[in-house]
């Protein structure tokens, strides 16, 4: 690490970044039992995105491990897992929008989402994502039972754990700090979350 600038996601919102290709991003939980929401995009080719369908087939899995990769809706790789310090993620859930708070939680007013968060931090680059659905859940705890039931229970990301991801190729990243407050997946609350863009002498250094 050569390194870092350090970012603050506010609750209830999300922020965009221009990573290199073997740069870190640590992603930390400070004050414990907050959720978030992973999208990146490829720099160089705004069709190719995350995709947690073609993630889940390459890892043979919906449970994701240290040096295990998350992948584009092209079969590349775009992100590795290089540490772990929370071990519950998710890639079923879709993220929150404002039609969830509604069917879901009888909400009948705006309400934040990291649906529109995702949308409004990528437009900064020129992205649109009008059609967003999968994300990569960092901290959320799912679980699928033995009759196929998914059961989501309080994140366990504890104050100060963390996960970090090493970019395969250029990035535009958006992470967001889960707006849900009405469910135990945040704990009934939300807060915020830290991001840490860390240099490696593999990319010169650079941030």
């Amino acid at each position: 690490m050569i390194g870092a600038n350090i970012y603050t996601i506010n609750p209830q919102s999300a922020k965009a970044f221009f990573v290199k290709a073997d740069q870190l991003i640590k992603i930390i939980d400070p004050k414990g039992h907050q959720t978030g929401d992973i999208f990146a995009v490829v720099s160089s080719d705004s069709t190719e995105c995350l995709s947690t369908g073609v993630t889940i087939d390459c890892n043979a899995n919906i449970y994701l491990n240290e040096k295990d990769f998350l992948y584009s809706n092209k079969y590349n790789k775009l992100l590795q897992i290089e540490e772990d310090k929370v071990g519950t993620h998710d890639l079923i859930h879709p993220t929150c929008s404002q039609r969830m708070y509604e069917v879901h939680y009888n909400v009948d007013k705006p309400h934040p989402s990291c649906h529109q968060n995702i949308q409004d931090c990528l437009k900064e680059f020129g992205i649109e994502y009008k059609n967003l659905t999968t994300v990569f859940n960092f901290f959320l705890n799912s679980r699928i039972d033995e009759n196929g039931k998914i059961i989501y229970n309080k994140t366990v990301a504890n104050p100060g754990r963390f996960i970090t991801l090493r970019a395969c190729t250029d990035l535009i990243i958006a992470i967001t700090s889960c707006s849900v407050t009405q469910s135990a997946l945040n704990n009934f609350s939300a807060s915020s979350i830290v991001v840490e863009l860390i240099a490696t002498e593999n990319n010169g250094g650079t941030i």
